[in-house]
């Protein structure tokens, strides 16, 4: 092909089209499994902010073993039996208000305040991850605990 200076250039087209597939594939890698829905794709949002500001202190699974807690006197509480020291009901208001940390939920004040950090969309996403930890609890047929404005079907985002 002969360009404007008569020279002879290339025919960038193919390159075009290889560079508009790899973006389009890319969008679609971000855009997470088909299927997910919008309750999943919070709480995997809500587990990768727990592994970013939760982890060190109650654990990657939650059970409030940690690295941090051989180093802190005080009990960390085992994030995945929140619904079982409640009767079966997960407390997602007062998880949230927990998180946040910005007012008094309860007793003294032990973890740091997230609400300074955290929005609250993403302290909601965390609240999300923690509902979905929590274990299944007898008499219950195996699903998730019950939380008000929280489905409880299904075994939560990862299959877990």
């Amino acid at each position: 092909m002969i360009g404007r200076r008569g020279r002879q250039t290339r025919d960038r087209g193919g390159l075009r089209s290889t560079c508009a597939l790899l973006v389009a594939l890319v969008h679609a890698a971000a855009a997470g499994p088909a299927g997910a829905g919008p309750e999943e794709d919070r709480a995997l949002e809500g587990k990768a902010l727990y592994l970013r500001f939760c982890a060190s202190c109650h654990g990657t699974e939650g059970h409030g073993e940690s690295i941090v807690g051989q180093y802190i006197d005080i009990e960390i509480p085992d994030l995945t039996r929140i619904a079982e020291r409640r009767g079966g009901w997960f407390p997602d208001a007062l998880v949230r208000e927990t998180i946040d940390g910005r007012h008094a939920v309860h007793g003294a004040r032990q973890m740091p305040v997230w609400g300074h950090v955290l929005s609250a969309p993403q302290a909601s996403a965390i609240t999300e991850y923690l509902y979905w930890m929590q274990v299944p609890l007898p008499g219950l047929d195996g699903s998730r605990a019950p939380s008000p404005g929280t489905k409880s079907e299904g075994a939560g985002p990862g299959g877990s």
